[in-house]
């Protein structure tokens, strides 16, 4: 799920980085090795590099953020629907 307010859907605390792993080491069988590649992956599937990963949100643009929560959501290979 990705929601409208990234800002608030993201702890400002944490880097790009361990927002993108944190779904997947819920939900998926990766390896920490596998978990960044996969990070890596999904931030350029949303045209951003690997130089986010070390940022925090509040470093970040709202477009990046944004940018951030799909790729996060993503990274998890969820079924996709149409809410609209």
């Amino acid at each position: 799920m990705v929601f409208q307010d990234s800002i608030s859907a993201v702890n400002p605390r944490k880097t790009v980085r361990e927002i993108l792993r944190e779904p997947m080491r819920h939900l998926l069988s990766l390896k920490k090795s596998e978990q960044l590649a996969r990070a890596s992956e999904m931030l350029k599937a949303v045209d951003l590099d690997d130089s986010v990963l070390d940022k925090r949100p509040p470093q970040l643009s709202g477009g990046q953020l944004q940018r951030v929560c799909l790729a996060r959501a993503l990274a998890v290979e969820p079924k996709t629907t149409d809410s609209g």
